[in-house]
């Protein structure tokens, strides 16, 4: 199973061991920051859906400006913990790069839950998202929550908690090759559920193919700086 989760991240994680997670003896896929981002960034786009599942109107469009910059804020904490602790300026914990990571993937995934949204059938592609104060403070708190509670019980997940974290990985790169798909106006997955499983299916292809790439190139990397 450590195989696995080292597969996974391998590509895009530097994984040391030091500065990641470990639970029921196996270490997650990635580091305790990208950790925090990746879970922030899944649980910030299914906050979303949740939010807007009984809506008539699903949003989208991108939020208002004033939200948009609190959200560019939100990535700052981890800009500035991962500057000044590489530079020396300051030490720093994992705790301290898993909730300033939060911090951002809950950003950038509210800045992306509403393309995703966007992507049905009934939605409108003029309304703006996170209009309504009380479901803006919903979107922007509950992630950040459940990302904490995640910090703290972890641990008694055992074996199971590096998985969601890889789970939420995986989610994340699917989401943005959903996306770029969607650009396409074949591929746009509005309409059928056969559609949607279709084009989801190609995005989780990519997703893996991206993945595995990925670990090939860094091995042939160290492979040539290592001689």
């Amino acid at each position: 199973m450590q195989d696995i989760l080292t597969f996974i991240g391998h590509g895009f994680c530097h994984q040391i061991p030091e500065r990641t997670f470990m639970s029921g003896g196996l270490y997650f896929a990635v580091c305790a920051r990208d950790t925090g981002l990746h879970l922030g960034l899944a649980l910030a786009v299914i906050c979303a859906f949740v939010l807007y599942a009984r809506a008539r109107i699903k949003p989208g469009d991108m939020p208002p400006a004033l939200v948009v910059v609190i959200l560019a804020l939100m990535v700052v904490p981890m800009a500035f913990d991962g500057v000044t602790s590489y530079a020396g300026l300051r030490p720093t914990t994992n705790t301290i790069r898993f909730i300033t990571g939060l911090l951002a993937g809950v950003g950038v995934g509210t800045l992306l839950a509403p393309f995703l949204i966007g992507l049905r059938r009934d939605a409108d592609a003029d309304l703006k998202a996170f209009t309504r104060p009380a479901i803006t403070a919903a979107q922007l708190l509950a992630p950040v929550i459940a990302g904490l509670i995640f910090l703290v019980g972890f641990p008694l997940l055992g074996p199971i908690a590096p998985f969601i974290e890889a789970a939420a990985f995986v989610g994340a790169v699917l989401s943005v090759n959903l996306l770029l798909l969607s650009l396409s106006a074949r591929l746009r997955p509005t309409g059928s559920i056969r559609r949607w499983l279709v084009v989801g299916g190609l995005a989780f292809v990519l997703a893996a193919g991206e993945i595995s790439l990925a670990a090939f190139v860094r091995e042939l990397l160290f492979s040539f700086l290592l001689g």
